[in-house]
């Protein structure tokens, strides 16, 4: 098993002074480098997975477990189960690390699947020199509220030394038949990523398509409370329309729809990673992010209105400032 990084899909290297550090801070390792370039040091790298875990555009990813292998076999299975390979399990998908599974996924499967189920030891879970337990915890909290919110089930964490029996045997030869689904997907590559290209995160599509079968457009549910998967834009009257938020946002969440006398800035809630590369760039500090999000906004996938902004206070305000600040060369693409 190895870790695989697609850089085109990385936030440090589509943007040159990117401060995303995600990856370096949950590794336990010590394995990413990110101050000059990105490199992964195989010979410190334990393949746990907790990096691609944070990704927030899934530049990292297991190559035996993909995120399209696991939501192939979602789609196909309503009832699954992980476990790591500290617990290794028969019928049971086992990970390096569950931690490797990130919340946008994890809501996924919730909203997808009749039953999706954690099985860990909880004595060789907190021995574990990867000390992912909190990391797991705090993720499955927002999981838990988002599916209460929505009426489902959530995450069944299953304790293995308190429970023997985790696959009743139909269970398990159901899986051995379904493995045949999920090895399918294993040599499918997502052919999205090119260098410069906005592009949806695998795990964020399958959210969105399964958060579209349980809340309709138009429905009202706001989250508060947590750094959630996605996020509600805000603007005020600093914005100049200078379009960097545009251009540095990795899928088109933000764009400005352009006209002869005025520019209209509008935000996708459901392309929004909640990344906040968006509100670092902005050279006038304009934009934020809101501490609730609308989730029927999230499910509409249509683009709302943030400001409209004159193109001739930009050309007078922006431009030369923009154009002639030393730090400006660290705001360009790369691409």
């Amino acid at each position: 098993m190895e870790l695989q990084l697609e850089p085109d899909k990385c936030l440090r290297v589509r943007t040159a002074a990117n401060i995303c550090d995600n990856c370096v801070k949950v590794c336990p390792s010590q394995a990413i480098e990110i101050s000059n370039g990105f490199r992964i040091d195989k010979e410190k790298c334990d393949t746990c997975g907790l990096c691609a875990g944070t990704c927030p555009t899934e530049a990292l990813m297991l190559d035996q477990h993909s995120y399209h292998q696991l939501i192939g076999r979602a789609r196909e299975k309503r009832k699954i189960a992980f476990t790591c390979e500290q617990n290794p399990l028969l019928g049971v998908i086992n990970l390096p690390c569950l931690g490797y599974l990130s919340e946008t996924l994890l809501i996924g499967l919730v909203l997808n699947c009749n039953r999706i189920r954690l099985v860990f030891a909880a004595e060789k879970c907190a021995s574990c020199n990867r000390q992912a337990g909190a990391l797991i915890e705090e993720r499955l909290i927002r999981v838990q509220a988002m599916a209460s919110r929505l009426g489902k089930e959530g995450v069944l964490l299953v304790d293995n030394g308190e429970e023997e029996e985790v696959l009743t045997k139909r269970e398990f030869f159901s899986f051995l038949k379904d493995r045949i689904v999920t090895l399918t997907y294993s040599g499918w590559e997502d052919k999205r990523a090119r260098k410069g290209k906005k592009l949806l995160p695998a795990a964020r599509e399958f959210l969105l398509n399964s958060t579209g079968q349980s809340l309709k457009p138009g429905s009202q549910l706001m989250l508060s409370g947590g750094n959630w998967p996605f996020a509600q834009i805000e603007v005020d009257e600093r914005c100049t329309g200078c379009q960097v938020c545009t251009q540095i946002c990795p899928t088109g969440a933000l764009q400005i729809n352009d006209d002869d006398e005025e520019k209209e800035l509008r935000h996708t809630p459901a392309l929004c990673l909640n990344c906040g590369a968006c509100a670092d760039y902005c050279p006038q500090q304009a934009v934020s992010q809101g501490d609730k999000v609308d989730l029927g906004k999230v499910v509409a996938a249509t683009s709302f209105p943030l400001r409209k902004i004159h193109q001739k206070r930009f050309w007078q305000e922006c431009e030369p400032e923009f154009l002639h600040r030393s730090k400006a060369k660290k705001l360009l693409l790369k691409f």
